[in-house]
């Protein structure tokens, strides 16, 4: 699977954020301490396999507002192309909301 592009509607440091294009071999993500690079590898993380509650702390809620997810836009080989979308919902309760499209 690659990652063909990532938008964060709002996940810890990052909202709005829009990374587009990503390079079909390799993309380096670099900054200083604390600029958000292990944010953006925890929105991954979490657009693939769910909010983890016991990181959720850490990440929800944007501490630059925004709906807490995001979509991944991903190449998986034969299989085609997906939009992959997690939110965090909270109307009634909490859950989150998952959607794939094709």
């Amino acid at each position: 699977m690659r990652i063909l592009s990532a938008q964060v509607d709002g996940f810890g440091v990052w909202s709005g954020l829009k990374l587009e294009n990503l390079n079909d071999r390799i993309a380096v993500f670099y900054g200083p301490n604390e600029a958000g690079k292990t944010t953006l590898l925890q929105f991954v993380r979490t657009m693939l396999y769910g909010f983890s509650h016991d990181r959720a702390h850490r990440y929800l809620p944007p501490l630059r507002g925004g709906q807490p997810g995001g979509t991944l836009h991903v190449a998986a080989g034969a299989a085609g192309r997906f939009a992959i979308s997690r939110h965090r919902i909270q109307k009634g309760g909490e859950h989150e909301e998952l959607r794939i499209v094709a």
